[in-house]
């Protein structure tokens, strides 16, 4: 089955400007990643803070404008079309955003957030859009005689609940869900989660889920990418990265994710700090100055990323020493 989704050697940076200077340097957010989601699938994405996780989400939600690289929905090329042509394409990828305090309108009632996207895109009448509306508070698990109420009076969960009713309007193929659970009490997090897995089961979706619990996107993904600076370090299916994680990133990223039943003694690889990195490395893998493993040729070159195990093609690792994949 084709891609839903494909980019191809996407980049992005942002001026990043030094008191007394006068010209701003540039950091890279997105550095020459490939990814693809495929129809019904989740991917899930994971990383820590400041890799860049959210703004791919933002390039593929068609929310900002790479500065190279190549992104398809479909059979269509999006970045070979003006900008101005790409709102009925965003048709296609919504977005739910991590903090539901503060991407809803605190001006605006549930009905007329909900019926935005119908606005936008002229669809319906009025009468419709609030019948229409009323069904997708009740597939999220509200009330429908609460769609004129405003966001303050909703609980935090009940408010991600309308995001992701305003995000499913337009029917989208792909749901891109950044931290949704991040700004959630636990009690609150397992409700939303449990609604996105039925809302997949029900619509046939796709979601590229970010997040830094490790355990939802075991329990939720069906392809796992990991994220380090900017690049794509390692991809593979949900099982074979945990069972057997093979960049020396993914390895340390697991063993230092908490368990509440740990097997005896349990000893962590750890990430080393990265604060006591001066700048990030100019050459070779950028990972090398926190990694166990480093030697001469990590310094030298930067290790694509590629399938070490052709019985695994799968399974991709950007590592020039990575443990092996089973």
């Amino acid at each position: 089955m084709p891609p839903l989704l494909t980019a191809r050697q996407l980049v992005k940076r942002y001026p990043l400007r030094h008191p007394g200077s006068p010209t701003p340097s540039m950091i890279l957010a997105v550095n020459d990643i490939d990814i693809a989601i495929h129809p019904g699938e989740t991917l899930g994405l994971v990383g820590e803070s400041g890799c860049g996780k959210s703004t791919l989400a933002r390039l593929l939600g068609l929310l900002e404008i790479p500065d190279a690289g190549r992104i398809w929905l479909g059979d269509t090329e999006v970045t070979a079309l003006p900008p101005r042509h790409w709102r009925s394409l965003r048709r296609q990828v919504q977005m739910v955003f991590q903090d539901p305090f503060a991407s809803l309108n605190p001006r605006l009632p549930v009905s007329a957030i909900v019926a935005e996207p119908w606005r936008v895109h002229g669809m319906g009448t009025r009468r419709e859009q609030r019948e229409r509306c009323a069904d997708l508070l009740e597939l999220v698990g509200l009330d429908a005689t609460q769609m004129d109420y405003y966001p303050h009076e909703f609980s935090g969960g009940q408010r991600q609940r309308i995001a992701i009713a305003r995000a499913l309007a337009l029917e989208p193929a792909l749901l891109i869900a950044d931290e949704p659970l991040s700004a959630l009490d636990v009690s609150v997090q397992s409700q939303i989660l449990n609604l996105l897995a039925d809302l997949k089961e029900r619509l046939g979706i796709a979601y590229l889920f970010i997040s830094h619990d490790l355990a939802v996107v075991n329990y939720l993904a069906d392809r796992v990418a990991v994220m380090y600076r900017g690049r794509i370090v390692e991809s593979a299916p949900r099982h074979r990265l945990f069972r057997a994680p093979s960049h020396p990133y993914s390895r340390a990223l697991l063993a230092a994710a908490p368990t509440l039943r740990p097997k005896g003694k349990r000893r962590s690889a750890g990430i080393p700090d990265e604060s006591a990195i001066s700048q990030a490395p100019s050459g070779g893998c950028p990972y090398q100055p926190r990694c166990p493993k480093a030697q001469a040729l990590c310094r030298k070159e930067l290790p694509g990323l590629r399938a070490h195990n052709p019985q695994a093609a799968e399974h991709q690792v950007a590592c020039h020493f990575p443990e092996p994949t089973w």
